[in-house]
């Protein structure tokens, strides 16, 4: 067995563990139940639970552990792990045999390649056996829980890709009246990439330091978005045959737009970490950012010259779908060599009740965004977020496409972002950077066997 490809990106640490203890709900179903069945594990007293966590989920997971040493009298400890080596980690643990923790959080999009690796259980034989201790009513978005028709994690953090714009320059009636008169068109949210693009254009001024936009350029972040302009063009990632749709009009036409668009950027879009991106949309003038619910806690922050001068929108639309990108997301899991996996189950479900999560999505130094309806309602998250930014927020949860949930993520998404920042950088022809992205991509399927790639992937798109 050989350890798989991961996608990797840059961030960075937030925050410290918050102490806010959720409230006594025991005599909720779920609650009600996962307490039964920790009563009837025969479990060594003393016994402690284990947690590999992503650097920076510290804070959401204090109220999480708080709540279940309350119910069990288990205690809990974690460990960190970078977000960006925390699936490798996982598997890496499986083939050293050096695993020693209970539940894991990864990256909802590196779940196939962990349950493909047999780095993770499949959490069926639980969920039979206590039906009662999770459901997936009230979620958003549940499609990155399942692998080959079995569930192996539960989400719980909504990442949908959203847009940010500066509403004082939106609104400002002369930059209205004068886009109108240039373009014939009203200046507001706009519907399509190719309005994105043309109002970064309009308002990229940097000889008075104002620019279109600060949209990531950085490698390990440029496959998302030619993935949402792609589908948003009507592009089809795989033919009937199941190989890859790189050498087409709307692939074409995405590069191109893309590499034209990175002109309109602030030019410290194709360097730096997330946050130097959040920082330079907050100090910086600039009209345009992509993002997810962690870059609203950023910029919504008391004292953040971005709170409530902001208007948000779902990606833009175009002539495919264009129905939005799930882009990131937490998943609980239980490796393998997990010694205890039913109590590990029932933690895991304790942290996806709708309170107990309501409480974890509170934390304003932990990157947990809302991922069920509970959430929206909440004064808190309301307070963190803003009602503006979750009426969009949800909207966008509700409507997200999934991500490319096939064994081989790492390995098809570093391609992408490997001759996409080629072709940006002038070391490739776009044609090229095309040819060799299809010829790749060809490789790892037939690493990972056609057939049952094309199956999984009719399956992935049965669910819409």
């Amino acid at each position: 067995m050989t350890v798989r490809g991961f996608s990797r990106r840059g961030m960075l640490a937030m925050g410290a563990a918050g102490t806010l203890m959720p409230r006594a709900l025991f005599a909720d179903l779920h609650m009600s139940a996962i307490q039964r069945a920790v009563a009837k594990l025969d479990i060594p007293q003393g016994t402690v639970l284990r947690l590999l966590l992503p650097e920076g989920s510290e804070a959401n997971l204090a109220p999480i552990k708080a709540a279940w040493t309350k119910m069990t009298g288990f205690e809990v400890v974690h460990e960190l792990s970078d977000v960006d080596d925390i699936n490798a980690r996982i598997a890496e643990d499986l083939l050293l045999e050096t695993a020693d923790y209970d539940v894991a959080l990864p990256a909802t999009f590196g779940l196939p390649d962990l349950a493909y690796s047999n780095a993770v259980l499949s959490l069926e034989p639980f969920l039979a056996k206590c039906p009662n201790a999770y459901s997936e009513e009230g979620h958003l978005y549940t499609v990155g829980n399942r692998f080959e028709g079995e569930t192996y994690g539960l989400q719980t953090d909504g990442d949908v890709y959203l847009m940010f714009y500066r509403k004082n320059l939106m609104e400002d009636p002369e930059e209205g009246k004068a886009y109108a008169d240039q373009f014939g068109t009203a200046l507001d949210i706009p519907t399509d990439w190719n309005e994105l693009d043309r109002q970064m254009r309009f308002f990229h001024r940097p000889e008075q330091k104002m620019y279109g936009g600060t949209l990531f350029r950085a490698p390990g972040y440029l496959a998302w978005e030619f993935l949402a302009r792609f589908e948003a063009e009507g592009g089809q990632l795989f033919d009937d045959q199941f190989r890859p749709q790189f050498n087409g009009e709307a692939a074409v036409k995405v590069l191109s737009d893309l590499i034209q668009a990175t002109s309109y950027l602030h030019p410290g879009s194709g360097f730096g970490t997330l946050f130097e991106n959040w920082d330079r949309f907050t100090s910086d003038q600039v009209y345009a950012n992509i993002g997810w619910g962690g870059s609203q806690k950023s910029f919504n922050a008391p004292g953040s010259p971005l709170r409530g001068n902001l208007r948000y929108s779902a990606l833009p639309r175009g002539k495919g779908s264009g129905r939005g990108y799930f882009n990131w997301g937490w998943s609980y899991v239980i490796p393998t060599s997990a010694p205890y996996p039913e109590l590990s189950f029932l933690f895991s479900a304790l942290a996806m009740d709708p309170e107990i999560s309501t409480t974890a999505v509170q934390q304003i130094d932990g990157y947990f965004d809302p991922f069920h309806e509970r959430h929206y309602s909440d004064p808190v998250i309301q307070e963190v977020y803003s009602p503006s930014f979750l009426e969009v927020h949800r909207s966008a949860m509700l409507a997200a496409g999934h991500d490319i949930y096939l064994p081989g993520y790492g390995n098809y998404l570093a391609a992408l972002n490997e001759n996409i920042h080629a072709a940006l950088t002038g070391d490739l022809s776009e044609d090229l950077a095309l040819e060799r992205m299809q010829i790749e991509w060809g490789r790892i399927t037939l690493e990972f066997g056609g057939d049952s790639q094309a199956r999984r992937w009719a399956a992935l798109r049965s669910t819409g």
